[in-house]
């Protein structure tokens, strides 16, 4: 099973509330599987912490865009596998987008609306001496009402730049 902690301040800038600062922490704990070969080599107990500082916009009532500095550590210890199989430990930083939009009418099972979601990062600094990534991704939903049911769909796409870390 896995866990996950967050906590965030949002703080507006000015009287509209148009401009805000948000800082943020999140925790993650949960498995991670090995894979070689279509065969499960090693099960790992995974952590990630993030903790970042956002500055953002409030571009409508529905949709806001941010971006800002965000610190990652992960580490990983292996519950079962081979005793030859590292235990690791690894961070990066660097600075993260998000462009968010939604007007579904209820976030676990809309009805009618969508959603969209374009986010990116990008590692300025990673350790051990790993090259620079970057991950960018779209992630859409959509629900249209049919009588007394609704039909709901989602699409994601995540593209990386460089190979970003197995963790």
């Amino acid at each position: 099973s896995s866990a996950t902690v967050a906590t965030e301040f949002y703080q507006p800038l000015k009287l509209d509330e148009t401009m805000f600062i948000s800082t943020y922490y999140q925790y993650f704990r949960g498995p991670l599987s090995l894979w070689f070969e279509d065969e499960n080599i090693a099960e790992y107990v995974y952590n990630k912490s993030s903790i970042g500082l956002d500055f953002g916009s409030v571009v409508s009532n529905s949709a806001e865009l941010r971006i800002g500095p965000v610190f990652h550590d992960y580490s990983g210890s292996r519950e079962v596998g081979l005793v030859e199989l590292p235990n690791f430990s690894n961070y990066d930083y660097g600075v993260r987008f998000n462009l968010f939009y939604d007007n579904l009418d209820t976030y676990f099972f809309p009805r009618n609306g969508m959603s969209i979601n374009a986010y990116g990062y990008y590692a300025l600094g990673v350790g051990n001496q790993m090259e620079n990534y970057g991950i960018y991704g779209l992630v859409y939903r959509q629900a249209i009402p049919i009588g007394q049911d609704s039909l709901v769909f989602k699409f994601k796409a995540r593209n990386t730049y460089n190979e970003p870390p197995l963790f």
